[in-house]
């Protein structure tokens, strides 16, 4: 049960830092004339990244206590 709250709980904070609406990330952007699209890429490989690697962590490599 926890293995699941542990992927789904990764997975909103993926969605929110992938949000366009995310305030801190607009407010960046515009600070540092970034492009949105290249920005948003980054962000998204390496929240897919993370993603990736908990989901393994949390599925194949559990050892029940």
């Amino acid at each position: 049960m926890i293995n699941i709250l542990v992927v789904l709980l990764t997975l909103v904070l993926v969605v929110i830092l992938l949000s366009p609406a995310h305030l801190c990330l607009l407010v960046t952007l515009d600070y540092f004339k970034a492009d949105f699209l290249r920005t948003q890429r980054s962000i998204a490989m390496l929240s897919l990244f993370l993603l990736l690697v908990l989901t393994i962590k949390t599925t194949i490599l559990y050892i029940p206590c």
